[in-house]
């Protein structure tokens, strides 16, 4: 399948072979899937075989792209991103995701572990890395609408320094920031391909609005707070 779609985009985009790996899209093709229960019983998800209700087709999302998944309740949405995410493998997914690509899966309701704020926002981070800096980190806080006295906790020592054992902050926070820190965690993470399960759901409409501002520049920018001027030397950033 790799190889048929390179070569395709080579003869359809001869002066773009540069970047042929931007230009492949992620590909969801006759997805099926079905948990197992007890009693020997299935719930089915995703299967409806012949049917314009289900994944029994060809879809392709290029990079670049933020997409929104909706429908009925119980019909698959959650396993489709789960799937998708990396969180269920089935034997076939039916599913091609370009193998350069980095895919974050961030579930709806947040975790966090015990240490500081700081190093909980940049888990998979090497701390000297750029996207680590805790001015990155902040900024892009402040564009979610972290509620200033929370950001304080930001300064917080680590695990090692801390007599409270880190959890001192985790512990103050209101629902909203709670969940605003769960999408600042993925956004500074920074991958290609960002999967989330509603993000808007928590917050009222003055916070949803400025949530959805940042899904946008995520995509439009490829990636938050970066030098602008090489936005077109990072690769396109899909949600």
């Amino acid at each position: 399948h790799t190889k048929e779609l390179r070569e395709y985009l080579v003869k359809q985009y001869p002066e773009k072979t540069s970047g042929l790996m931007d230009m492949e899209p992620i590909v969801f093709s006759n997805v099926h899937f079905a948990y197992e229960l007890e009693y020997g019983r299935e719930a089915s998800l995703l299967t409806r075989k012949n049917s314009h209700e289900g994944l029994d087709r060809k879809i392709e999302i290029m990079q670049g792209s933020m997409v929104c998944v909706v429908g009925p309740r119980s019909e698959g949405k959650a396993t489709l991103l789960k799937i998708l995410g990396g969180v269920i493998i089935p034997p076939d997914s039916g599913i091609f995701i370009p193998a350069h690509l980095r895919i974050l899966h961030v579930a709806a309701e947040p975790y966090f572990y015990k240490d500081s704020m700081y190093k909980n926002l940049t888990f998979g981070l090497h701390p000297d890395s750029p996207g680590a800096s805790k001015e990155r980190v902040k900024a892009i806080c402040i564009s979610l609408g972290v509620n200033e006295y929370a950001l304080r906790y930001l300064e917080e020592p680590t695990v090692g320094d801390s007599d409270d054992g880190g959890e001192k902050w985790s512990l103050v926070l209101s629902l909203t920031d709670r969940h605003l820190l769960n999408l600042a965690r993925a956004f500074v993470f920074d991958p290609e391909v960002l999967v989330l399960h509603k993000p808007t759901m928590p917050f009222d409409e003055r916070v949803s609005s400025q949530v959805l501002k940042v899904m946008r520049e995520f995509v439009t920018d490829r990636g938050l707070h970066w030098d602008s001027e090489q936005k077109t030397l990072r690769r396109p950033r899909t949600l």
